[in-house]
């Protein structure tokens, strides 16, 4: 009787992780469908905007989450728990806010708390009801692989964006089932097309992996044209700036040893980006890696990389960059896969050590990379710009995996249809120090003015130090006509009193 009862178990459980697999995954258990399979699954997702989004919390030890629901509840409720049946569980409440394009509510809830390869279910909802209970993996972060995309850009205009969400849960699910240690996703940016369409996030979010796997994004111009975004993301660590952000914030994460920067490039506020990056380094001062990402690819493959806009983001980050020592940055815009030299003070440094394995050892200046769009939009462009070390010219989506250990860095990327290695770059460190900062100035570099403002600088600077010369003799004289209008002052409030 015992083992029959103990048999049962076992089946119900294995039940019970079936159901939180099943869904959006092939008959194999691939996350990558085939057409047949893919358009049977759409249809239960189709302008489904309900599908939950998980995004990288403040460390390893976090979790975010966001999904946006009928209920009108003021509270939304996360549990997680180490067994599938959620016999015990910790719970995470967090608070609603409204979508004033649906109506719907949104939950944004953080986990905290978890350990490092280990084995979660998660269930939310609100109201007392409950989704099905999901998995959720957490890995290493002694050494860790993220997986590095770019321009999912789901249009409603066709089919609800049927074909390109097709393709990214091709690119996506391709390169999950050939990576399986994929701690979170990466996207540097344009995650839909028009920025204000729900039924356009229900198409990007809707591979089934994305309910297990973080996906940190980054906001692009697309996602600019509207206000969707800051919908459908939880982000950590957002830095509210002296002037509002037009989307949403900048903000930073910290997995491991490596410290990621995420920038809105659509804010142009120069005094900000300076000191949400000064901010985020101070307050990882033992981070051994700096790793920027950001949407606009200011040393990128193709026609953007030549447009006035792009220059100046061009003038304004590679200053930064440089400035606070980013080791590399991860971009998109594009759609055209690349990786620039190593750049400093806006020239290729070409002249690098190399060890056995083809790494460079402690590079001058950072390396840029820029991706390809992941629903296959790409562009057949050739530009040979001074900065490309490498560029794939292709309508082939690809994608790129990123490992990190306290010391090394690596890229690969693959093509999606060929499964083939496009590109690889490796990075050791023999000194993972960096020049200190000072957490407490608030200004900027004067480097990144002078790129910022080309020849204006001259002329900017000439009154900056007549200003400086003003206030210097005026902290002498004013005193001096102080006391004096004291003493007026003295005299003529009697007399002002008398004749009121």
């Amino acid at each position: 009787m015992k083992t029959a009862k103990r048999t049962l178990s076992v089946l119900l459980a294995l039940l019970m992780l079936a159901s939180c697999l099943a869904i959006g995954t092939s008959a194999d258990g691939s996350y990558a469908l085939s057409k047949q399979e893919w358009d049977s699954y759409w249809e239960t997702v189709r302008n489904d905007n309900t599908l939950i989004a998980l995004t990288p919390g403040a460390d390893a030890t976090q979790l975010n989450f966001c999904w946006h629901s009928d209920d009108t509840a003021k509270n939304g409720v996360v549990r997680i728990g180490k067994s599938a049946d959620m016999t015990s569980f910790k719970e995470f409440v967090g608070k609603a806010s409204t979508d004033s394009y649906t109506g719907q509510s949104i939950y944004k809830v953080t986990a905290t708390g978890l350990e490092p390869n280990t084995v979660y279910y998660y269930i939310y909802g609100s109201n007392g009801k409950f989704s099905s209970p999901v998995m959720y993996r957490t890995l290493s972060t002694e050494k860790f692989k993220l997986l590095y995309i770019s321009d999912i850009q789901v249009s409603s205009d066709v089919e609800d964006g049927r074909e390109e969400a097709y393709v990214w849960q091709k690119t996506l699910g391709t390169a999950l089932d050939k990576n399986s240690d994929i701690s979170f996703i990466l996207s540097a940016g344009d995650q839909t097309q028009h920025g204000d369409r729900a039924n356009e996030w229900a198409g990007t979010l809707s591979p089934a992996a994305l309910r297990s796997y973080p996906l940190a994004t980054t906001v692009g111009n697309h996602d600019r044209r509207g206000k969707t975004y800051p919908l459908y993301v939880n982000n950590p660590n957002e830095y509210r700036g002296t002037t509002p952000a037009n989307v949403d914030e900048n903000y930073w994460f910290r997995y491991g040893d490596v410290l990621f920067i995420v920038y809105n490039t659509q804010i142009f506020n120069v005094y900000d980006q300076y000191q949400f990056t000064l901010d985020a380094i101070a307050k990882n001062p033992d981070a051994t890696w700096r790793v920027a990402v950001m949407h606009h690819d200011i040393y990128g493959t193709g026609h953007h990389a030549a447009d006035d806009d792009n220059k100046l983001l061009a003038a304004i980050y590679s200053a930064l960059i440089d400035r606070f020592e980013i080791d590399v940055c991860l971009t998109g815009h594009e759609h055209l896969y690349g990786r620039s030299f190593f750049m400093k003070d806006t020239k290729p440094v070409k002249d690098q050590k190399y060890n056995a394995d083809g790494a460079v050892v402690d590079p001058v200046g950072t390396v840029y990379f820029t991706a390809s769009s992941a629903s296959g939009k790409n562009r057949i462009e050739d530009y040979d710009y001074e900065w490309l070390d490498f560029k794939y010219v292709s309508e082939e989506p690809s994608y790129s995996t990123v490992e990190f250990t306290k010391n090394s860095f690596t890229l690969k990327t693959y093509g999606v249809d060929s499964e083939e290695l496009i590109d690889e770059c490796k990075i050791v460190k023999t000194d993972t120090s960096y020049s200190p900062v000072d957490p407490n100035y608030k200004g900027m570099d004067t480097d990144m003015l002078q790129r910022y403002l080309g020849k204006w600088y001259v002329v900017i600077q000439i009154a900056i130090e007549v200003a400086r010369y003003i206030i210097k003799i005026t902290s002498v004289i004013a005193p001096v006509i102080a006391k004096i209008i004291i003493k007026i002052l003295k005299e003529l409030i009697p007399q002002i009193i008398n004749i009121l």
